[in-house]
């Protein structure tokens, strides 16, 4: 069982990313958040494989959010989802190299389970 972290401001996109997560068994949603500081407390207290973050946060960036939480789950891999299409990140990408994956909220439906299941079959390295 994969154990999911949504971080997300936007209770429309997590409740879409909570009705993708509940279609498969495998992957278990956790814990969910719209906050940073609340996103870092979930960490410490549970081991996440993967944490779903929102790139444009409000109190920290995404990299400080990502740190913290490495800090309690070393091993999780960090989808970052933004509202900006891939293509459009590709200036961005040295500074946000600590994410495993990229995606655009509009692919959640049909592109979240499969990466997901895409970054735990690579599980020693980290796919972008």
């Amino acid at each position: 069982m994969l154990r999911v972290l949504v971080v997300e401001r936007d209770q429309g996109t997590r409740d879409k990313i909570r009705e993708e997560l509940a279609r498969d068994p495998a992957l278990t949603l956790e814990a969910e958040t719209g906050d940073e500081v609340a996103a870092v407390m979930l960490a410490e207290q549970h081991k996440f494989d993967i944490v779903l973050l929102e790139l444009a946060l409000r109190k920290f960036t995404a990299a400080t959010v990502a740190t913290l939480v490495r800090k309690s789950c070393p091993l999780a891999k960090i989808v970052l989802l933004t509202d900006t299409s891939l293509e459009g990140m590709q200036a961005q990408a040295p500074s946000l190299s600590f994410a495993s994956a990229f995606l655009s909220k509009d692919k959640i439906p049909t592109q979240l389970l499969p990466l997901i299941h895409s970054l735990q079959a690579n599980k020693p390295g980290q796919s972008k």
